[in-house]
């Protein structure tokens, strides 16, 4: 995976001063062995609101190919903010459902928060849906930054994804809950590109099935 040729290029933009008007908070979910040499499998991004300290923008992009996958592993995006306090999402990207109770995801454990993808047919089977996802998170007193969203005990963020087989034809899906233990790490907002190309942080591979198992 080239891994040893990466880690200096995100030594070098995580290095780089942030602007307070573009800080861009991001990390990838990624699974060492959910299939060799792919991954990372999407990038997180968290911004701050400018003038709205009790709200935070939330974006998921997954990797071209790929779909949001409903196999009950899991769910399109899950995650826990610090004491767990009464949320309210907005402008969440029609086909997803903002949901905060405590939920099991194979693989990843409990979490107190999850956006579903409501549209998405059973495991990769059509209607598919590969996003991203994005919505303003907010709370009614206090504030939220990035640091407010914390691990559930060994992961930051988690997703039940699809992920092509190559040459698969029709395509075919391996299927799992991906996730990320990396922190969120502020950038400038150009080098969130590469961070999508060059990220390898975050392990563990969870679970994976053939697409025809799940239908």
């Amino acid at each position: 995976m080239g891994v040893a040729a990466w880690v200096g290029v995100i030594a070098i933009f995580n290095v780089l001063p942030a602007t307070a008007a573009s800080v861009t908070y991001t990390t990838s979910l990624q699974s060492g062995s959910m299939c060799t040499g792919c991954g990372p499998f999407g990038i997180v991004v968290v911004s701050s609101v400018r003038g709205q300290p009790r709200e935070l923008s939330v974006t998921l992009t997954l990797s071209p190919g790929e779909v949001f996958a409903n196999t009950g592993a899991g769910s399109a995006l899950l995650f826990d903010i610090a004491s767990n306090p009464t949320l309210s999402v907005s402008g969440v990207t029609a086909g997803f459902a903002f949901h905060q109770a405590s939920t099991h995801a194979d693989g990843s454990g409990t979490w107190n928060t999850y956006i579903a993808c409501d549209v998405c047919g059973s495991g990769t089977s059509p209607p598919q849906n590969s996003g991203p996802v994005s919505f303003i998170l907010s709370v009614a007193s206090g504030t939220l930054t990035p640091s407010s969203f914390v691990t559930n005990g060994s992961y930051l963020f988690a997703s039940d994804i699809g992920v092509p087989i190559p040459k698969s034809s029709p395509v075919s899906y391996t299927t799992g809950d991906v996730v990320t233990s990396s922190s969120l790490t502020a950038v400038p907002l150009p080098a969130a590109a590469w961070l999508l190309l060059s990220s390898v942080g975050g392990l563990g591979a969870l679970r994976t099935y053939r697409y025809g198992l799940l239908r």
